[in-house]
C-alpha cells in the first residue's frame, strides 16, 4: 500500500508541475478579451480555494490510526491533544476519483474556442493591402501584395 501511494504521489506532482503553465496559457486563451493578468490571477485564486476545500474533505475522510500503529515510534506529540490519523484512504480517493473525474469532464465536455487566435486570425486577413511600387526604368505601377506586422 505505501508503494502505491508514493507511485501515485510522484505521478499525481509530475503531471501537475507541468501543467500549470499550460493550463494558465489555456485559460488566458479562452477568456481573450480579458487581460491574461485577470485570468491567470482568478485561476490562481480558485486554485488555491480548491485546495482547502480538498484539504476540508481529505480531513473529513481520514480515520483514527489503529492502535498497533499508535504504538510505533513516531515524531509526533502524542500528548492526548492530537489524534494522529489515517490519510491513506482519503488520499487515494482524491488522487484517483477527483483526477479521473476532472479528466472526463474535460475531455467530454470542455470544448473552447480560441478566441484569441481567432482574433489574430482576422487582424492578419485585414491587414493585408495592394501597394503601388514604381519601376523607375519605364515607370509603369506593379501592383503587389505585402503584409503589414
Amino acid at each position: 500500500m505505501h508503494v502505491l501511494l508514493a507511485v501515485i504521489s510522484v505521478v499525481f506532482g509530475g503531471f501537475s508541475l507541468v501543467l500549470y503553465p499550460i493550463g494558465l496559457e489555456l485559460a488566458v486563451e479562452v477568456t481573450f478579451p480579458v487581460a491574461a493578468a485577470t485570468s491567470s490571477g482568478l485561476c490562481i485564486i480558485s486554485g488555491a480555494t480548491q485546495g482547502i476545500a480538498i484539504m476540508f474533505a481529505m480531513q473529513f475522510l481520514a480515520r483514527p490510526l489503529p492502535n498497533w500503529e499508535r504504538k510505533l515510534e513516531s515524531g509526533c506529540l502524542q500528548d492526548g491533544a492530537f489524534i494522529p490519523q489515517d490519510f491513506t484512504y482519503s488520499f487515494l480517493w482524491m488522487a484517483c476519483c477527483l483526477t479521473a473525474a476532472t479528466f472526463v469532464i474535460l475531455v467530454l465536455f470542455f470544448r473552447p474556442k480560441y478566441k484569441r487566435l481567432i482574433e489574430e486570425k482576422k487582424a492578419l486577413s485585414n491587414s493585408k493591402t495592394k501597394v503601388s511600387v514604381i519601376n523607375k526604368e519605364d515607370s509603369s505601377n506593379n501592383s503587389t501584395e505585402v503584409t503589414k506586422l
